[in-house]
Order: C-alpha cells, then structure tokens, then sequence
C-alpha cells in the first residue's frame, strides 16, 4: 500500500472570484475563506468504518482545490484535514532513533579516540594473563555490544513515560557515561588503577539496568546480559593487568 504526499497548488481562476468581486475596488478588502487551506495535503487509505467514497473540498475565495483525504467538518462550517497516525509518529520515532544511536555512537567514538592512541607501545609493553584476548577481537565485540545496547534503549525510549522507566533511562545513561570514561582512565591516562576504580561501579550499574529494563520490556533487559558478562570479564582483566604491572 502506497502512501502519497501531494503539495497544494493555489490557483486562481481569471474571470473568477467572490461574490462582488468584479465591481469591488483594487483596494477594497478580501473576505475571509470559509474554509482553513493547508499548504500540505496528505492522501491515506480510508480508516474502517470510514464512508466510501474520498472527499473533496473547494476554497472559493482562493479556487483551490484540496486533494482527496479524510476529512471532518469543524463547528463553522469549513473542513479540517485529518492526517494518518503513520505521519502523526513519524517525528517521534526519528526523536527516539537520535536518542537511542546518539550515544552509543559518541561512546564509540570517544571510547575509540582513547583506546587507538595508546594500544602502541604502552599496552603491548604491559605484562598480561594468558587468558588474554587478541587485540583484533575487542573492535567486533564491542561493535555487537553497542548495537545491542541502543536496540535495548531504543525499545525504552517507546514506552510511555513513567517513573520505572526514567529510572531505567537514568542508570543506563549513568553506565554509558562510565563506559566512555574508561577508556580514557585506563588508556589516556595510562593507569590500569584508575580503569579498576572505573568498571568495578560500572558493572553494578549495568546489572541494575539490565534488572530496570527487564521489569518494563524483557527483550531490552535481555539484551543488555552479553554486555554484563563482558564487563565482568573485562574487570577481571583489568585487576590482573593492575596486579601484573605495578
């Protein structure tokens, strides 16, 4: 089923006009439309239980003609356009998209800025466990935790407003937060202390959003449980690197 979207052309007809329009001096002024004119017409499918049949209304003051739509007819007389619920959430779902991406994309990146700079010499120089991952593996794990992480905010983002779910919003961008900064403390500032003192309180934040987003769509909670193990993992790794390196 195909959607249209149809610009209104305002057009008068020569020789046309009001009533008294061909005697009424350059000056005089125009009367009022009867009828409101959106410069946006939209055309839709007829909703159930809709009469057959597409409407069509005539502005005669400014002989425009309102393409098909659904229509409803307002206490003066005039008609009002009636847009699709389609069109009505389009502006919503763009919003939630932007809000759910925006940040894991910043925490890439800025996580990403941190990590590059420092990988040579000072981590490959670093004393580590030998259960240690390659360095290639943490840029695709990372990349499928990210994305899992936003499709998890963005099912959030769409739920109606309540307290749990403010709640819920509230931890998972306070672990986000944390996320980006540690790359910069372990990294930038070349300190596996500081990354232990960072992803020990970042993992307890991750579980209780993992728990806050559970109780409102289990799907999002879901989501988040590859990122705490890998947390847990990579704090393991943190204290053994700190210990190895002192």
């Amino acid at each position: 089923m195909i959607f249209k979207t149809s610009f209104l052309a305002l057009k008068r007809v020569p020789g046309e006009g009001p009533p008294g329009g061909e005697g009424r001096s350059a000056s005089a002024p125009e009367p009022r439309p009867q009828h409101r004119v959106s410069a946006i017409v939209r055309t839709f499918p007829r909703a159930p239980g809709e009469t057959k049949g597409r409407y069509k209304a005539l502005d005669r003051d400014a002989q425009a003609v309102i393409l098909p739509r659904a229509a409803e007819t307002n206490s003066n007389g005039g008609e009002e356009m009636t847009i699709h619920p389609l069109f009505q959430r389009n502006g919503a779902f763009w919003r939630t998209l932007c809000l759910a991406a925006g940040p894991i994309l910043a925490a890439y990146l800025l996580g990403s800025l941190a990590t590059f700079a420092n990988l040579t010499p000072w981590y490959h120089m670093l004393a580590k466990p030998d259960f240690n991952p390659p360095d290639w593996i943490f840029g695709p794990v990372w990349t499928m935790l990210y994305i899992l992480m936003g499709i998890a905010a963005w099912r959030l983002l769409r739920k109606p407003d309540s307290e749990a779910r403010a709640r819920a919003l509230g931890f998972y961008f306070a672990q986000l937060a944390l996320n980006i900064l540690w790359s910069w403390m372990f990294f930038a500032m070349r300190s596996p202390m500081a990354g232990l003192i960072n992803i020990i309180p970042q993992w307890f934040l991750l579980a209780a959003t993992a728990l806050c987003f559970w109780r409102i769509d289990r799907a999002a909670g879901a989501m988040l449980v590859p990122i705490i193990l890998w947390v847990g993992f990579a704090s393991i790794l943190n204290f053994e690197i700190w210990r190895l390196n002192p």
